[in-house]
């Protein structure tokens, strides 16, 4: 069971929500982590299923946007900061706010040679500049996934799991 907890989180940050959510449902048997994993990881795919639904320039503007990030943070794939960049351009010709956001707070502080800042951009790679003050670090509508409390956990009579859930809450 806590294997494959393990497994979906790895998958979650590979961006492998399917595989992901497979892997909590095995587990979701036995443990209420899984299932509460579940519901989120069925959240967001509802959530990109109902974005996707919009106009096809929505879409494609999300779509951009994601890969950028996923260069930007190097999400399952390389850091690549020059990918980014022409990623985030390509959202900000089609209309978006959030990548014109983006680049004006990379190129807002360029090296000494006048190219990008690679210190600066890692620390942009969790900017959220849609707000009004953008801020950096963990965005705060990220939801973070669960694991059981203990790798004994599962061993335990159901009587003590009820204890620690609720002196958890």
């Amino acid at each position: 069971m806590h294997a494959l907890i393990e497994l979906g989180l790895n998958a979650v940050t590979n961006e492998n929500l399917s595989d992901a959510l497979d892997y909590f449902r095995r587990a979701g048997t036995r443990s209420q982590a899984a299932q509460a994993n579940i519901r989120q990881i069925q959240s967001r795919l509802d959530a990109s299923r109902s974005s996707k639904s919009g106009s096809a320039n929505d879409a494609s503007i999300a779509e951009l946007l994601a890969a950028a990030r996923k260069y930007h943070r190097g999400t399952g794939v390389p850091v690549n900061y020059v990918e980014a960049v022409r990623l985030y351009r390509l959202a900000e010709a089609k209309g978006s706010l959030e990548a014109r956001r983006m680049l004006g707070l990379i190129f807002s502080r360029p090296s000494l040679t006048g190219g990008i800042d690679i210190g600066w951009m890692q620390q942009l790679a969790y900017a959220d500049p849609m707000t009004t003050i953008p801020t950096i670090g963990v965005p705060s509508t990220m939801e973070l996934l669960y694991r059981e409390p203990t790798p004994l956990y599962d061993l335990l009579p159901e009587f003590w799991r009820k204890q620690i859930t609720q002196v958890g809450r």
